[in-house]
């Protein structure tokens, strides 16, 4: 695959479908969204979680999209409070070889998405594949 690491990417990101997704992957991301739900929930009581809901509500007057165990904000505000939230209390995944969280990147914007654009648990799944992929 010739090109720039850019190119490769897009290229990827782009062609990706459910059915070239390996079995185990998908259930790999099946189990990563709902680790990312049990995080958030529990990010509820973190102890700056106040602080982020106030700006989080400071980024936009609509109320489009859900924030994970609470309310809904514009989809910038729940993106950036989700993505607190998943790490609030510090129990979300690892990227063990990186040492990286993979979850307050991918998940927030790729649930923020679908909501908005009523997309389906397989297109859900493919964009997590995609985001995990390319930041692991």
């Amino acid at each position: 695959m010739a090109g720039n690491p850019t190119e490769i990417l897009a290229r990827f990101a782009s062609t990706l479908d459910y059915d070239r997704i390996p079995a185990r992957a998908r259930e790999y991301c099946k189990n990563l969204l709902l680790d990312t739900f049990a995080c958030a929930v529990a990010g509820h009581q973190g102890e700056e979680t106040s602080q982020i809901a106030a700006l989080a509500s400071a980024l936009g007057q609509s109320s489009e999209s859900s924030v994970l165990g609470g309310d809904r904000l514009s989809l910038a505000g729940a993106t950036v409070l989700n993505g607190y939230l998943i790490t609030a209390v510090t129990m979300c995944d690892i990227h063990r070889a990186t040492l990286t969280h993979v979850t307050p990147e991918v998940m927030p914007p790729a649930l923020a998405i679908a909501e908005r654009d009523d997309l389906s648990g397989r297109d859900l799944l493919v964009a997590l594949a995609i985001g995990c992929e390319i930041t692991g």
